[in-house]
């Protein structure tokens, strides 16, 4: 038997694949005491509001159909943004050459967080160049170093 989030995003991948939308991810969360059905999504190549807003109603109504949900909550769909985490090695890999963010379990040289443009992705080990102090080094760091990359805007 399916659970209950697994049915809700079999009805959000359903509705997405009409919009040739992809879902990024589907999460309950509860937020400033809201509860809140959280779906990201993505398009190439470009996700719009407009593409938002119609998903929304799709799924809204497909869920009201089905009526799973018996708490109250609000139903929030978004793209991923500007600053999207990276959490699969294609999504790493699609991101070589774009400037990232990356934030460690423990410090390596003092440093916790990292910024820089993503060189490689090979054997679960990445390599960013960075600038330290002025000059620019290559940082190489496996992934099980990792908590979390995520794209990042240079400023």
């Amino acid at each position: 038997m399916k659970s209950k989030m697994e049915i809700i995003k079999e009805i959000a991948n359903s509705c997405a694949e009409q919009l040739g939308i992809e879902i990024v991810s589907v999460e309950f969360v509860k937020e400033m005491g809201m509860k809140i059905l959280r779906v990201i999504a993505r398009k190439d190549p470009v996700f719009t509001i407009e593409d938002s807003s119609e998903l929304n109603k799709l799924i809204g109504d497909e869920l009201d159909k089905v009526d799973l949900i018996e708490e109250e909550y609000y139903l929030e769909v978004s793209s991923e943004g500007l600053e999207k985490e990276l959490k699969t090695d294609k999504d790493i890999n699609d991101a070589i050459g774009k400037y990232v963010c990356v934030r460690l379990y423990q410090k390596l040289n003092g440093k916790k967080e990292f910024y820089g443009d993503l060189l490689t992705y090979e054997n679960n080990e990445i390599t960013i160049k960075v600038v330290d102090k002025g000059r620019r080094k290559d940082i190489k760091l496996n992934k099980s170093m990792i908590a979390k990359i995520r794209l990042a805007i240079k400023f």
